[in-house]
């Protein structure tokens, strides 16, 4: 029997977490096991959480958060299985999630990395399972709002890659990081997330060496569990900073000196359209919408901390 490794990274969730733990070990009654939980320093009692309630839980609490990818690559060390599942905190498998996955793993063995389809709570489709390369292209539509206009065109919407329930299993570029299985001997030979990456695009990065190495990552529509995403983030401009700054490290890494110049451009276009967007809504009296658009222009004003990061 394959024994699945399965390494959680929490920070600030402790009732996800819960949540987390109860659904893999529901999912997992059959299977060869572990369960790594790498706490980020929570301060909300998740650890103590996990050591009065789950002691078969191999838990690592860190005093600090030391981020993502970082706390991915610090429970894996601690992995003894042939397959390496990361589970987001604040998913939830459903329906035979596990099996599921292993099955499909064995059926699409040259893959190397597999990954499913997440819903939200009413089980409804949430199309960031799956993504794209990032792209100049895909940046632009999103920033001029192509992607909204023409949602139902690859060609318009090209970034996000959600598979629909009931379709084939397909290969893609990204596999999200909220539910993402892999062959151990790849892991290793990739030495995990680049933890430069604090969080946000180490999976585009680490799915990006892997296709290098002759991976071929798939997701199946018959692997399901619940992701809302951004529970452990509270404040909305600390979200879309750090989800910059990590998109302009992907571009130093990965991206020529001219494309790099397009995508920083880009960014700072799309924090400022949106910024205007929210100016011109109160002028003309929708103050409560335009007051959402604050977020946008933290953003903009602090684009230093995320225009040039360096991540070369």
């Amino acid at each position: 029997m394959v024994k699945v490794s399965i390494v959680t990274v929490s920070f600030e969730t402790c009732e996800l977490t819960k949540r987390c733990i109860e659904s893999v070990r529901e999912e997992c009654s059959s299977h060869s096991y572990e369960h790594i939980i790498v706490d980020n320093g929570s301060t909300d009692g998740t650890a103590e959480m996990i050591r009065q309630n789950y002691q078969d839980v191999s838990l690592i609490a860190l005093d600090k958060n030391v981020g993502f990818g970082k706390a991915c690559n610090i429970g894996a060390r601690k992995g003894t299985g042939e397959l390496f599942l990361f589970l987001n905190s604040d998913a939830k498998l459903l329906d035979g999630a596990i099996s599921r996955s292993l099955a499909f793993a064995r059926a699409e063995a040259k893959a190397g990395l597999w990954g499913g389809v997440s819903v939200n709570e009413q089980h409804e489709l949430n199309d960031s399972s799956a993504w794209n390369d990032l792209s100049v292209w895909g940046l632009f539509c999103i920033t001029f709002g192509l992607n909204r206009l023409f949602s139902s065109t690859r060609v318009f919407n090209s970034h996000r890659l959600g598979v629909l329930a009931g379709d084939r299993a397909r290969a893609v570029p990204v596999i999200s990081g909220c539910f993402l299985l892999i062959e151990s001997s790849l892991w290793h030979e990739l030495k995990g997330f680049d933890e430069r990456f604090f969080m946000y695009s180490e999976d585009f990065d680490l799915c990006l060496r892997a296709r290098q190495l002759g991976a071929n990552p798939m997701v199946s529509p018959d692997v399901v569990f619940i992701h809302e995403g951004g529970a452990s983030e509270k404040v909305p401009a600390d979200k879309r900073v750090r989800l910059f700054k990590a998109m302009v490290q992907f571009m130093e890494k990965h991206w020529g000196p001219f494309r790099q110049f397009l995508g920083r451009y880009i960014l700072v276009s799309w924090a400022g359209s949106r910024t205007l967007v929210g100016i011109l809504l109160r002028i003309i009296g929708m103050r409560e919408t335009g007051n959402r658009m604050e977020p946008w222009r933290q953003v903009l004003v602090r684009r230093r901390e995320w225009i040039r990061p360096g991540c070369s």
